[in-house]
């Protein structure tokens, strides 16, 4: 898009608003999104209700107005009505691209301050924050949200709130560069990180979000199949968070949140190692309580791997990779040690054993055997009983932390 002395803005917003039978709030939610930002895209998503007809007289009814309206012939899901929309803003010469959902929630008159926040910070992803402690927040999505919010955190090292809110501002240029595997609701999820580790800027602003009571409220969301699917994803980005290879970045710097590192090496980590850091985290910062559960969850699952001797090392390799502190890592390693150690390797074999074989072990199951028969079976069982006995005592682990740490008072 063009001003009118011909240059090209550098600011040039469009709303892009996907539906999909959602004939009931569709004309109210982009008649007042095409009102606040001047600009829209509808991207119907193979809607079978009465939402494209609905569509077409309101576009009649604007003949002068900036309105486009994209279908899909059938239903294909939030995230390729998103992409959609993308593509045309981008070839439409559009820098920055606002998603609004079409079911009500979201609250249209909220659009000038998504516009001034992103204004403000162009090379930024703008995205709402809802207010979870709202008596009418569903319990449901308060709990994944709150698992979205430090997976996230797990995988960047940046604290971003409501990870599952899809109101918000794109700057369309992390598009050259990122891209996105998951379809549906996962894609909202997954963009995040991408952006966080190519560089963009990620900053919240607050929004109310509207409740319809539960008989009105419209929802495509498949708790069981878009559950899997968030899980799924975060389970691949944690994998790549592990591996040492740098990220792609967004070109130019944009974002402009690089990393500085200052002082010597022996200093920062110093700094790293500090206890005074972790307790100042816990003190001053909430949120990041549940970073210091997850890192003594996830010490406890390194404990009951059969690595000994590489316990600690391993839990400073992922702390690092994780961007957890590495004391509450190692502590959780240390469940490792007697007298818990023999504990945890006759429960691995026990398990281990019993889902191997679909029986559970008795003596004779191991006399039988030659000393290496003997050694290979008990190392495969216990390998694989681990897993499980690990994964239980992290989440317990952890838990049990999370309560502990919120007999702390908070800073004020």
């Amino acid at each position: 898009m063009h001003s009118e002395d011909g240059q090209k803005k550098t600011h040039d917003i469009v709303a892009l608003a996907p539906t999909f039978n959602n004939e009931r709030t569709v004309i109210g939610i982009v008649s007042r999104a095409l009102e606040r930002c001047g600009s829209l895209v509808v991207i119907d998503d193979g809607s079978t209700d009465g939402t494209r007809a609905l569509l077409d007289a309101w576009k009649k009814a604007h003949p002068q107005d900036d309105v486009r309206i994209v279908r899909h012939d059938v239903n294909r899901g939030k995230a390729e009505a998103l992409k959609t929309g993308f593509d045309l803003a981008r070839r439409a010469g559009y820098t920055h691209a606002l998603t609004i959902d079409t079911d009500g929630q979201h609250d249209p008159d909220l659009i000038p301050d998504f516009m001034r926040a992103s204004e403000a910070n162009p090379d930024s992803i703008i995205l709402g924050e809802r207010d979870i402690r709202h008596p009418d927040y569903p319990t449901r999505s308060r709990f994944g949200r709150r698992l979205s919010d430090l997976a996230t955190r797990l995988e960047t090292g940046t604290q971003i709130e409501d990870t599952q809110c899809g109101f918000r501002v794109y700057p369309l240029r992390i598009f050259e560069t990122i891209s996105c595997c998951m379809g549906r609701y996962a894609f909202e999820a997954e963009i995040l990180t991408r952006a966080a580790w190519a560089g963009a800027g990620i900053r919240n602003i607050p929004i109310t979000c509207i409740y319809q009571p539960a008989g009105e409220r419209v929802s495509h969301l498949h708790p069981v199949y878009d559950g899997l699917l968030g899980a799924l994803i975060h389970f691949r980005l944690l994998g790549r968070t592990l591996v040492p290879i740098r990220f792609t970045r967004v070109p130019d710097s944009i974002g402009g949140e690089s990393a500085h590192r200052s002082g010597s090496g022996i200093s920062r980590l110093a700094s790293w190692f500090s206890p005074r850091h972790l307790w100042r985290q816990i003190r001053n910062d909430p949120a990041s309580r549940s970073t210091v559960a997850a890192g003594v969850g996830l010490g406890a699952f390194i404990g009951s791997l059969p690595c000994f001797g590489v316990h600690a090392l391993l839990g400073l390799y992922l702390a690092k990779r994780l961007k957890l502190h590495p004391l509450t890592v190692v502590a959780g390693t240390q469940i490792s040690m007697p007298p818990m150690s023999p504990v945890i390797v006759f429960a691995s074999i026990w398990v281990g054993f019993t889902m191997l074989h679909f029986k559970t072990p008795v003596l004779a199951d191991f006399t039988d055997l030659s000393v290496w028969d003997l050694f290979g079976q008990v190392i495969l069982e216990w390998t694989v009983g681990s897993i499980v006995v690990g994964t239980i005592l992290g989440v317990t682990l952890g838990l049990a932390t999370s309560v502990a740490l919120r007999l702390i008072p908070e800073k004020r």
